[in-house]
């Protein structure tokens, strides 16, 4: 057996990488400046932001970098919370032997210790983790680069030395899986490494050692998706597709949305789902070798030589193992493509103002939804993660037992009386589908309307023979409760298999409409999407962007990176714009004159109707519209007539003034 306590494990690198960490925080605290003065006088030290969570649209790779090399970590912590194994990690370490009784593991095995040590666990690991992403947003670019890099550069010679020591400590096996299992997390400190030295090098081109950051109004593509709301839609003729090929390019087209680009902590977090995916592929391979290597030494002791039955047992094994590690790593990563997917269609659609889907969540305060978008990168790493292991033990046991259980009754000789056995059993619930259809049948051919048009694919939902709908009402009573006896069973096994298969999807509620604020996951999501609307709907940025440039300097403008927006053109106090916007504040300022406006809209309409009918050839066309505008006219003044404002005159004058 492996001794696990010679491993070089990611307990270690916490341990010491907390020195450094503490180093370079220290530093940076140090360096930032308050925007004010602290009671003492002082401007330092100031607060460090490690990521920009509302926003983010620069270095998004960076940070997805950092985010990608601390996923041993994140895993790590994972490990403890699902394990609730506090005595072994920063605070306490594991019992010398097992008739350790000293205080210390007393203490630490207490249920009330532990959770508390579980929660410092992930204070620590937050702070060893913090430098990676302090270096990249602090303003001293050279210190943030020149820290970054040292710090990068301890963290791959510790994880090289780690998977040296690992490889000459433990078996071959697992020491190849620890060493491929940490290859993304290496590449990601190599990545930082590169963007460290390539930010010292422009500091030493551009002799700008510290930039004076300022959070931009706007983006550059906000600006192009209210550009493109003013632009008209294209025509029918341009947006139908000839070809399969042009139907998916237009499909993937609509999808894409170009003037919308996801914010740094989805990619972030999209990032380390796939290499965790990864991580866990490779984990889950080196145990399936290692299991193996077990079943073929338990085998070989009971019977002293590997027979055909036993290499058949080995192969079910492995094709079971390989087909469920399969199924879950690929459904992951469908999983996570549709996260991202998802997250676009679902922003977009909150920008035109589609929130029909959220309306289970109406009666959640704000504090419960900025509390829930905080929660969503760390839940939806750890629902991957819980994810991909449901949906691999539950495709393991569920086909060992068949294959496993085909191949014992074919090895006894009851195979043909168990597969009689379970066509009489499934004789019950088979007969109650064949009823369910044949009702659906019955109600197409007899009981619904015909068509309206021949091209339409389904009947009309009204009932065509009254009397025939309420005999078969009344004769399948008795049928249907049969019926729902086989579909409460049908119903409550899909409930439970698809809530274990789609646990890992936050962009879906696993509840029932009314329940949405009981599914915490779905939440945190939803949570996330209202506050990235609040704070960056492209309409609102761009607006106040709008508002801002009118008043600010060109040097606050750049600062603020707006100085690229068109200067708004000028136009005189009688121009229609200037008039619109006199009437749209005059209209918000006396919501009364409301219905007075709509009223001189109707009767000029009417009246320009009159005019364009009177140059009409035909009489009767001539007298119907002339009617309808006098009937409508004289619904107009009824109503107003009855709410008792009669000045249908005056304002009309002055609607044609303005």
């Amino acid at each position: 057996m492996v001794d696990t306590s010679e491993i070089f494990t990611i307990n270690l690198y916490m341990k010491y990488a907390t020195i450094p960490a503490s180093v370079i925080l220290v530093i940076l605290v140090l360096l930032q400046k308050r925007a004010r003065p602290n009671p003492c006088g002082y401007t330092r030290p100031g607060l460090v932001v490690p990521m920009p969570f509302l926003g983010g649209y620069e270095d998004r790779w960076s940070y997805a970098l950092a985010f990608g090399s601390i996923t041993g970590i994140l895993i790590n912590v994972f490990l403890y919370q699902a394990t609730s194994d506090s005595t072994d990690n920063f605070f306490c370490t594991g019992p010398s032997s097992s008739n350790d009784t000293s205080l210390s593991t007393e203490i630490c095995n207490q249920v009330w210790v532990k959770s508390l040590l579980l929660q410092a666990q992930s204070l620590v690991a937050s702070l060893v983790c913090a430098p990676q992403f302090l270096c990249i947003t602090t303003t001293y670019k050279l210190v943030g680069s020149v820290l970054g890099f040292f710090y990068s550069t301890f963290w791959i010679v510790f994880y090289i030395v780690g998977a040296v020591r690992n490889e000459l400590d433990s078996e071959p096996v697992i020491g190849n899986s620890l060493l491929l299992r940490d290859i993304p997390v290496i590449l990601c400190f190599i990545g930082l490494c590169i963007r460290s030295l390539w930010a010292i090098y422009k500091c030493y081109i551009n002799k700008r050692f510290r930039v004076q950051r300022v959070e931009n109004l706007v983006e550059r593509h906000q600006v192009d998706h209210v550009t493109a709301l003013f632009r008209p839609p294209p025509a029918k003729e341009d947006l139908a597709p000839e070809g399969l090929v042009q139907k998916v390019k237009g499909k993937a087209k609509a999808q894409l949305f170009p003037h919308f680009k996801l914010p740094a902590r989805i990619i972030c977090i999209a990032f380390v789902q796939v290499i965790i995916i990864y991580y866990v592929g490779v984990s889950l391979t080196g145990l399936g070798i290692f299991s193996q290597e077990l079943i073929k030494l338990g085998l070989a002791s009971s019977t002293g030589n590997v027979t055909g039955a036993e290499t058949t047992i080995l192969a079910i094994f492995d094709g079971v193992y390989v087909t469920s590690e399969v199924a879950g790593l690929l459904s992951s990563v469908v999983y996570v493509a549709l996260f991202v997917i998802n997250y676009r269609v679902h922003m977009v659609n909150i920008y035109r103002g589609n929130k029909e889907q959220y309306e289970g969540t109406s009666n959640i305060t704000p504090a419960r939804h900025l509390a829930a978008s905080m929660r969503l990168p760390g839940y939806q790493i750890a629902y991957t993660l819980w994810g991909l292991m449901i949906i691999f033990i539950m495709m393991f046991i569920s086909l060992s037992i068949i294959c496993y259980g085909i191949f014992f009754l074919t090895e006894f000789g009851y195979l043909k009386s168990v597969i009689y056995f379970l066509l009489q059993s499934l004789s019950v619930p088979l007969t109650t589908i064949a009823i369910f259809y044949l009702q659906v049948l019955l109600a197409r051919q007899f009981l619904l309307q015909p068509k309206v048009n021949e091209k339409d694919k389904e009947h009309p939902l009204n009932v065509d023979n009254r009397h025939l709908y309420e005999v078969m009402a009344y004769t399948l009573v008795f049928s249907n409760l049969l019926v729902g006896v086989a579909s409460a069973l049908f119903r409550t096994c899909k409930s439970l298999v698809l809530g274990l298969i789609f646990l890992a999807r936050l962009d879906r509620c696993l509840l029932m409409r009314g329940f949405e604020s009981m599914d915490p996951g779905y939440m945190a999501y939803v949570g996330s999407l209202l506050v990235d609307n609040a704070h960056n709907h492209p309409v609102m940025r761009t607006f106040c962007a709008l508002l801002v440039r009118l008043t600010c300097s060109p040097q606050a403008k750049v600062d603020r990176g707006i100085a690229y927006l068109l200067e708004p053109a000028k136009c005189g106090t009688n121009s229609r714009a200037a008039r619109r916007w006199h009437l749209a504040y005059t209209l918000l300022k006396n919501p009364d004159l409301l219905p007075r406006r709509k009223l001189a809209m109707l009767l000029a309409r009417s009246a320009d109707d009159n005019d364009n009918d009177q140059g009409d050839d035909s009489d009767a066309d001539k007298g119907y519209s002339s009617s309808a505008s006098d009937t409508q006219a004289v619904d107009v003044s009824m109503n107003v007539s009855k709410s008792g404002e009669e000045m249908e005159v005056s304002l009309h004058s002055v609607l044609r003034l303005a």
